[in-house]
């Protein structure tokens, strides 16, 4: 049985996850709002303790990376 998605829309988080190389399949608008959750496979709660925390590490260019490309994707995906 696969894994529940993680969504987030939280931009930080987000690209910390791309670059951390966990799998991201898109945007989705978050029902009832007019809001979008970036969606990814479930990461490591290692991962995301430590971003809550403060205390993970990414490489400073992939994660400027992923924040460009998750914002270009975001701005061009149009609200209804």
């Amino acid at each position: 049985m696969p894994e529940a998605d993680y969504c987030t829309d939280d931009l930080g988080l987000a690209s910390l996850l791309y670059a951390s190389g966990v799998r991201y399949k898109g945007l989705r608008l978050r029902e009832g709002t007019w809001r979008k959750e970036m969606v990814f496979d479930r990461p490591p709660i290692e991962l995301v303790a430590g971003w809550q925390s403060g205390n993970v590490t990414v490489n400073a260019l992939a994660f400027w990376r992923a924040s460009r490309t998750l914002k270009h994707e975001l701005m061009q995906q149009r609200t209804p």
